[in-house]
């Protein structure tokens, strides 16, 4: 389910971001039902010479939890 969860907010995102007058590029690393390691999207995106790379997960969390977390 967090899977799916995911890549509709990725589609959402996108979508969202490319409307924007800036005209920015956006392109998601896999697809639908597709696995992919992590170190292959952060290679992806070396090789491309990406200006922000995100990377989204959603999870079930059973107790108290931030909006938001930063890893870095």
């Amino acid at each position: 389910y967090e899977r799916a969860l995911t890549m509709q907010c990725a589609e959402e995102l996108k979508q969202i971001l490319e409307a924007e007058p800036n005209k920015c590029r956006v392109i998601l690393t896999r697809f639908p039902g597709e696995a992919i390691e992590p170190l292959q999207n952060i290679t992806f995106a070396n090789r491309l010479g990406v200006d922000l790379y995100i990377s989204l997960g959603f999870f079930q969390h059973t107790g108290e939890t931030p909006r938001i977390s930063w890893y870095m």
